[in-house]
């Protein structure tokens, strides 16, 4: 992703350059790895099988983290609070349609989740059970496991969302976190659900790659 930064997408990058920096990032991208692999349930060997063979799941990650560079590119996107007349109508109808996809990409999860994990309520009164009795159930994909998880990342993404904006910080390095957090409900081997983990992966490794791990201090 920091071939962007070379191409001046965005012109703005805040990459390490020094080999200590470099060296001192890694146990952040170290830990940030982990601990989506761990709740996406990628650490278990079906799962890292089954993603293994979507062959989009790379071109989804590298075309998020190019179109991420090319909105921050765009000032009037990034820097909302500044401008006097407020945001333009293209920024306002990007920002409307990002909000609406990110509601649906956790209306959808919650509904695969309650569709197919078990320990779900099914309307009948009955229980979700695994398609094939047979097959092994992940430790991890119990439904309120699950929905505890993506309950808590949902309310911890409105929250430090409406606070940013409340605080009028632009948008040029919240996004990083929000979607790396975001990515966490992506926990199903569905196509919907596996090409939302590479575009908030995606997202995620631009911003990384074009302002390191500063991201983590800055509150501009």
């Amino acid at each position: 992703m920091q071939v962007s930064c070379e191409l001046e997408l965005p012109g703005n990058c805040r990459r390490a350059y020094e080999p200590l920096d470099v060296l001192t990032e890694l146990p952040f991208l170290l830990a940030f790895a982990l601990g989506q692999a761990f709740l996406c349930d990628i650490l278990d060997s079906e799962r890292f099988h089954s993603l293994s063979k979507q062959w989009y799941l790379p071109v989804v990650v590298v075309g998020s983290g190019i179109t991420t560079s090319a909105l921050m590119k765009n000032d009037g996107f990034v820097d909302t609070h500044e401008s006097e007349d407020g945001m333009t109508t293209a920024v306002n109808v990007v920002s409307t349609l990002l909000v609406i996809a990110v509601g649906l990409a956790f209306v959808y999860h919650f509904f695969v989740a309650w569709k197919t994990l078990p320990g779900a309520v099914m309307i009948s009164g009955g229980v979700a059970a695994p398609e094939d009795a047979t097959a092994p159930v992940r430790s991890g994909n119990r439904f309120a496991q699950y929905m505890a998880t993506a309950v808590l990342v949902a309310a911890f993404v409105a929250l430090y969302a409406a606070f940013a904006h409340r605080r009028g910080d632009n948008w040029n390095y919240h996004y990083i976190l929000l979607a790396w957090v975001m990515s966490l409900i992506a926990s199903f081997d569905d196509p919907f659900s596996v090409v939302w983990l590479g575009v908030t992966t995606g997202a995620f490794l631009q911003g990384v790659g074009a302002y390191s791990f500063q991201f983590l201090f800055r509150s501009d």
